[in-house]
């Protein structure tokens, strides 16, 4: 039986636009036409990409990956026959625009019924619970694709077999286990990479220019292609604003800074590089990852601090 839950008030969405709204942890892309509303699934069947920061066109919005296009009135996909995303009844009571979803149609939480894994994701190797929604197995070290509250990530598969966390509350929220890795998954992936390296060296070539000094230790960007982390240590200072600014241009994406410091001192928890510690490897604790020296975190730090020590010897011996 549909319930019709709040996903934004009137004033949220300017006529001629849409955005990403979350409704009890679904993502819905919800569109203002003319000053009718209409709300379509938000992840694109193609790739994932987020039909609700796309371009909206009259009735049609075009993905912002791989350049899809779909009737928010409907669903259909009309530059791929057969295609769809489900659409879903809007109403509007008062101020606020009401959206009418069935149980199915809400993202399960940590306590409801369903397959939890927990996952490891990011640079800085996040650890978390997340729901599969889909039918399907998943083993341990494989890698999948999740949604986070940053945004479409590739992650790997920690927990054998899915399984409940004893310690989760009943109203806990879980992000979604989309999908094992696809090769074009891991295509998309490979080039992001690539594109990692060079906004590494933009963005330090941008401190150099205006002789900020800040230390950049790595940069992520994300599966979706849609946020660029870059990560320093410490706070970086206020005259980062323009340095995001000019960034964003370059990359057409969302920039965000974040602190490195206080995760590179304390690695995954206390131990960290032992066969103690709770580690990012195997049942071993850290001596068990692939890098015996440690957490990622510290890898990344140390790594970092091994090439600005090339860096430095280079440049007196030239």
């Amino acid at each position: 039986m549909e319930q019709l839950l709040k996903a934004c008030e009137l004033g949220d969405i300017t006529a001629g636009s849409g955005r990403v709204v979350e409704v009890q942890g679904k993502h819905i892309a919800l569109f203002n036409i003319g000053g009718t509303f209409h709300a379509i699934d938000n992840a694109c069947p193609h790739r994932g990409g987020q039909l609700g920061k796309g371009t909206l066109d009259g009735t049609a919005v075009t993905c912002p990956l791989h350049r899809w296009q779909f009737d928010v009135t409907s669903g259909l996909c009309t530059s791929r026959p057969g295609a769809k995303v489900k659409a879903y009844s809007v109403n509007i009571q008062g101020n606020a625009v009401m959206l009418a979803l069935a149980p199915q149609d809400v993202a399960p939480s940590v306590g409801a019924k369903g397959r939890r894994f927990l996952v490891r994701f990011g640079v800085m190797g996040y650890l978390s619970w997340f729901v599969a929604r889909e039918p399907g197995d998943y083993g341990r070290r494989q890698r999948v694709v999740v949604r986070t509250s940053r945004g479409l990530e590739a992650g790997e598969i920690m927990t054998p077999a899915g399984q409940f966390a004893p310690e989760a509350g009943d109203d806990d929220p879980a992000s979604e286990l989309l999908r094992s890795m696809t090769p074009e998954d891991e295509f998309q992936e490979r080039a992001l990479r690539q594109g990692e390296q060079k906004a590494f060296e933009d963005c330090r070539r941008l401190l150099a220019e205006r002789n900020m000094p800040v230390e950049l230790l790595d940069v992520e960007q994300l599966l979706d292609g849609e946020k660029i982390l870059f990560y320093f240590l410490g706070d970086p200072p206020a005259e980062m604003a323009d340095l995001t600014e000019e960034l964003a241009k370059t990359y057409e994406t969302r920039i965000e800074f974040r602190q490195f410091m206080e995760r590179a001192e304390v690695g995954c928890g206390p131990g960290c590089g032992t066969d103690e510690a709770p580690g990012c490897g195997d049942e071993g604790g850290c001596s068990s990852c692939g890098d015996s020296g440690g957490c990622a975190v510290k890898d990344i730090l140390s790594k970092r601090k091994s090439d600005h020590a090339h860096a430095q010897v280079s440049g007196r011996n030239s």
